[in-house]
């Protein structure tokens, strides 16, 4: 399977972008693309003070390399320089045929089939709120843009892409993602997720949760970071007919 997009930003249509797979020449690129992103835009990592590099080896890569063999990873640059603009990688919750990116007792996997039982109408497809088979269920993992590119509307623009250009992620049943942030939230949104399930912080608080202790540390820290306090989780998704769902709060 092989895909291609030509497409042009509507905030500078005068810029001409070409969307394709991730592959073993770009798959470093994208991997510190996402690293740095993580490093410096998502509350845990910068609180954490995880080095770039660690976060490169032991997660981005491997991650980019997982869509390799999925096909789920797409990468953008501009035409004309053949510069990196930015990418989206997804991964497919149920395919055993490439190495598990979710292992068994993974705690992200374990809030993402949580959190589909919050969602009446997966939970008509499958009581157990887990896919049955491969490209079902899509989980959106990433999305990075190049810096010298932001403020272009390039990352809503590149999900819809996605969605609703790639072969294996436009026939999924459902397309999740999540975000912590109102950032994060708007790009979402404007791609055309649904929020169908939100739980706030002062919530979390009050039940037992493995991430529990966790989420207050990065509360904790959130200011002297420089970030807004989290307030809330919100779990998205994408269909193609969206059905009437009711966040959970």
């Amino acid at each position: 399977m092989d895909f291609y997009k030509a497409f042009n930003p509507k905030v500078s249509p005068g810029l001409g972008l070409e969307a394709t797979l991730i592959n073993e020449d770009n798959a470093s690129v994208v991997a510190d693309s996402i690293a740095e992103t993580f490093c410096t835009k998502e509350p845990n990592y910068v609180i954490l003070e995880v080095p770039k590099i660690v976060l490169f080896e032991k997660k981005c890569l491997p991650l980019c390399k997982k869509a390799i063999k999925e096909k789920l990873g797409v990468v953008c640059v501009n035409q004309q320089t053949k510069e990196y603009v930015g990418s989206c990688v997804f991964v497919d919750m149920n395919n055993r045929d490439t190495e598990p990116y979710y292992t068994e007792k993974d705690e992200k996997l374990e809030k993402i089939e949580i959190m589909l039982k919050h969602a009446k109408e997966f939970e008509t497809l499958h009581p157990h709120a887990k896919p049955q088979k491969n490209y079902e269920v899509i989980v959106l993992q990433s999305v990075s843009v190049n810096p010298r590119y932001s403020r272009l509307g390039i990352g809503e623009e590149l999900i819809k892409v996605c969605i609703e250009e790639h072969p294996l992620i436009r026939n999924a049943k459902m397309i999740l993602s999540e975000a912590i942030n109102e950032s994060s939230l708007k790009v979402h949104l404007k791609a055309g997720f649904n929020v169908f399930w939100q739980k706030a912080y002062e919530q979390i608080e009050k039940e037992e949760s493995p991430k529990l202790e966790y989420l207050k540390e990065i509360t904790k820290h959130n200011e002297k970071a420089g970030f807004e306090a989290i307030k809330n989780l919100y779990v998205m998704g994408y269909f193609k007919n969206p059905p009437l769902l009711q966040p959970s709060l």
